[in-house]
């Protein structure tokens, strides 16, 4: 689910002193609120006027709480996509404590298994796949975006789906998932076979 979208409500609540002073304030919502937003919104209300008496206009007799509802819709959309996949973070997933850039291809590289036969029909080329890293670091929903050969797709697919856990990405300090691309390269047999480059 996404941490902030169109439908995000929530009730601020805080506490008005006896000098008119706003304190104890408190966010609540049914979903994860959007980092950014509560900054602002703790910012917005900690920076209200002295409050005063209505009627007066003078200090306010007794300390008071107040619970305002409150509803936001971001002006460009969402932070996720149709599926929830987040298109902003703060930390991409990392792999054995690695970028996938460097960790990820190295072990993608090291595991891959392509038969040979399709080396013999003359067979090779890059093979592009998709997949998630959930927000336990899990890898979901691998797919092959570009094929080069059923057999080729099949060995990419599975070498990908066996990766070990990874450390997740991250929004505002919350695990989020994330979606990569990643190509593997399938040269001939008597060359190194190569992930990602």
């Amino acid at each position: 689910m996404p941490l902030f979208d169109t439908s995000q409500k929530m009730k601020a609540s805080f506490v008005v002193d006896q000098e008119g002073n706003v304190s104890q304030i408190s966010l609540k919502s049914d979903r994860t609120i959007y980092c950014p937003l509560q900054w602002e919104l703790r910012r917005v209300i900690s920076s209200l006027p002295l409050w005063s008496d209505s009627l007066t206009n003078r200090r306010v007799r007794m300390k008071a709480s107040y619970v305002v509802d409150l509803e936001f819709l971001p002006p460009g959309g969402t932070l996720s996509d149709d599926e929830g996949m987040f298109v902003r973070y703060d930390e991409m997933p990392l792999f054995r404590g690695q970028p996938a850039e460097d960790g990820f291809r190295r072990w993608v590289q090291e595991n891959l298994r392509p038969p040979k036969e399709v080396y013999e029909q003359g067979f090779q080329g890059k093979v592009v796949v998709e997949f998630d890293v959930d927000e336990i670091g899990d890898v979901k929903n691998v797919r092959v975006m570009r094929s080069v050969h059923p057999l080729l797709d099949a060995e990419a697919v599975r070498v990908i789906s066996s990766s070990p856990q990874w450390e997740p990405g991250k929004f505002c300090g919350n695990p989020v998932k994330v979606r990569y691309l990643h190509p593997i390269v399938f040269g001939t047999p008597e060359s190194s076979v190569a992930g990602g480059q």
